[in-house]
């Protein structure tokens, strides 16, 4: 929703947005040139979702103020690129995590699929809805609630959380439902 897209900018103001062309009540193109007006709107990175395939939907999406655009259907790897493009961003990727992990102190402890599995269902669907949202606020509350009934679990999800490791919270959501 265009119109909520906005109201999101003026409240969070973020550094990248993904804004999709077609949207209820007010579409990419008028929000972003609305986001574009407002004092913060100049520095924040826009990238247009589109399907179109048409040099003129392009250059009316470049027009109205976004600095780039992919088009749909899109592969991971070419989101990730644009934000990188963006952003300035260097990705370290699992492997290469992997590789370098030397057992330091920088290193997360392990948390097994049975602790997350024996959390609440409330707070496993939070913990989901909040890493795949990216929401640092409310991953912090989730782990201080689990901190009172399961200490080891909360400092280990806290630890992850500092490190906006988001992606292995999921991927234990994830096992512990097997």
């Amino acid at each position: 929703d265009g119109l909520e897209t906005i109201k999101l900018f003026e409240a969070w103001h973020p550094h990248f947005i993904w804004m999709d062309r077609r949207m209820p009540r007010l579409g990419g193109l008028e929000a972003t040139q609305q986001i574009r007006e407002l004092p913060a709107g100049k520095d924040v990175k826009i990238a247009a979702l589109t399907a179109s395939v048409f040099k003129e939907q392009k250059d009316e999406l470049m027009a109205a103020g976004s600095d780039d655009f992919v088009r749909k259907p899109y592969r991971p790897e070419e989101i990730f690129a644009c934000m990188a493009r963006h952003l300035d961003l260097d990705y370290i990727y699992e492997e290469e995590a992997e590789g370098a992990a030397t057992g330091g102190a920088g290193e997360s402890p392990a948390i097994s699929a049975e602790q997350i599995a024996a959390l609440p269902q409330d707070v496993r669907d939070e913990l989901e809805r909040a890493a795949t949202v990216l929401d640092v606020e409310e991953m912090r509350q989730l782990v201080q609630r689990i901190e009172a009934t399961d200490p080891e679990l909360a400092a280990a999800l806290g630890q992850r959380v500092e490190q906006f490791d988001f992606m292995s919270i999921k991927r234990l959501l994830d096992s512990s439902r097997e």
